[in-house]
């Protein structure tokens, strides 16, 4: 599979060859390219002491190239290029950074509308179907290429293959296995999560037979790529052992297999786009609400151009010499893929939810506004009669004085309180 590109892997690294011979130690270049070097010294223009000019010298690169090919084997080939690229101080590619960011933020949003999605089913906002358990399974696998990219990055993924350990190499491509397995499986259960939610909602018995048909179109592409996928090479563990042309085994062409699996799937996108409108159409509401309805359906056009752009990125992987630094976009239009299709999965429980929000969050204000207004009250009521009970007692005592004060007033002095004086100030009270 990968044999026949690794053999021609210098075809744009061997730039300053000859001055590695004189000035590194011939310990660091395997002997084959040591003679392809020297062989090729006559083909260059530069000086053999101007290690500038023989690193930058693309005619000495292409003189050294053919022999390479038919005198150093691939790991040769990858040790030579990793002492070329040290010396002359091209630089490594390295986007770690980039796939972790990549996968997290596609995670992230991946999440938030699956969260919405639960959110409606807890809440009673819409019953639980189908639809929901396949997208369930849809996220789970989701969850699991995220976590796989993070090995990804560790084995290699966006950094230049010379640079890598052999082990490294074959660790790279198993963990390139797996991701492919898990996306067939998980873009096929995204599109049945979609196509079972318009079984959901339209009644129409002969549109519901077209959805069905759909449905098994979309299970055999899967069943039938993921045959493929285990098929594609003999032994099927060639696809990782046979990168450095020392193992027996062939594969098919793999991109070729890639496109043919792209190009179904965008039909298969079409498709989708394109029944549920046949069925808005006919509905009996607004013309605007129609044209809202027909737009979230809509959002799967993402999907599609995800597909579109994806299929450039293989073209280019297919001519690929370095292809661990090169399949970066690759996979990350795969994690984007499985992203948005989760999305536009989610899209319709997402719209009901921020639908229902603004009435929620307003029924929620009005209770809790008079809740607040109900205790205000309460506290100024009991404030009002602990204020008012000081000037009724004073009232009391003022009525309980005159009364006293009829009369002589030694008697008035010498006598002690009447119950009839308790009872005023009772009754004042």
């Amino acid at each position: 599979m990968l044999a026949p590109r690794m053999l021609g892997v210098l075809l744009c690294s061997y730039y300053g060859l000859a001055s590695a011979v004189l000035q590194l130690s011939l310990d660091s270049i395997p002997s084959c390219a040591v003679n392809c070097m020297i062989q090729a010294l006559p083909e260059t223009s530069c000086s053999v002491a101007d290690q500038a000019c023989l690193c930058a010298d693309p005619k000495f690169s292409a003189a050294v190239e053919p022999c390479v090919r038919s005198l150093c084997t691939i790991r040769e080939s990858l040790a030579a290029t990793n002492a070329t690229w040290s010396h002359c101080g091209f630089p490594y590619s390295d986007e770690t950074t980039k796939i972790r960011w990549v996968s997290s933020v596609v995670t992230v949003c991946a999440s938030i509308f699956m969260g919405m999605r639960l959110t409606t089913k807890v809440t009673k906002l819409s019953a639980w179907g189908a639809d929901d358990t396949v997208a369930v399974v849809a996220f789970a696998v989701i969850i699991g290429l995220y976590a796989e990219s993070f090995y990804f990055a560790e084995a290699g993924l966006g950094k230049d293959i010379w640079a890598l350990p052999d082990y490294e190499i074959t660790h790279f491509l198993k963990l390139l296995f797996i991701l492919e397995f898990f996306y067939l499986i998980g873009l096929a259960v995204i599109k049945a999560s979609i196509l079972f939610f318009f079984l959901k909602i339209f009644p129409d018995r002969r549109f519901r037979r077209i959805l069905w048909i759909v449905q098994i179109l979309n299970m055999l592409v899967c069943l039938s790529f993921v045959i493929l996928c285990f098929a594609q090479c003999h032994p099927f563990t060639h696809f990782w052992t046979g990168w450095d042309g020392e193992h027996e085994g062939k594969c098919v062409d793999l991109n070729k297999i890639g496109l043919s699996h792209v190009a179904l799937n965008i039909v298969l996108d079409i498709c989708m786009l394109t029944l549920p409108v046949t069925q808005i159409y006919k509905l009996q509401m607004d013309k605007k609400k129609k044209i809202g309805v027909i737009a979230m359906f809509q959002v799967g056009i993402f999907l599609t151009v995800v597909s579109i752009l994806r299929i450039r990125t293989m073209s280019d992987f297919a001519t690929s010499l370095n292809v661990t630094a090169d399949s970066v976009a690759v996979v990350l239009w795969a994690y984007v893929e499985m992203g948005v299709g989760i999305v536009v999965a989610c899209m319709p429980n997402a719209w009901q939810l921020l639908k229902m929000l603004p009435s929620k969050v307003t029924q929620l204000t009005t209770t809790v506004t008079s809740n607040i207004s109900s205790s205000v009250n309460r506290t100024r009521s009991n404030s009002q009669a602990f204020a008012d009970r000081p000037a009724k007692m004073s009232i009391a005592e003022t009525i309980s004085y005159r009364s006293d004060s009829v009369g002589v007033a030694s008697a008035s002095s010498s006598r002690r309180p009447s119950d009839n004086d308790d009872m005023k100030v009772g009754l004042a009270l």
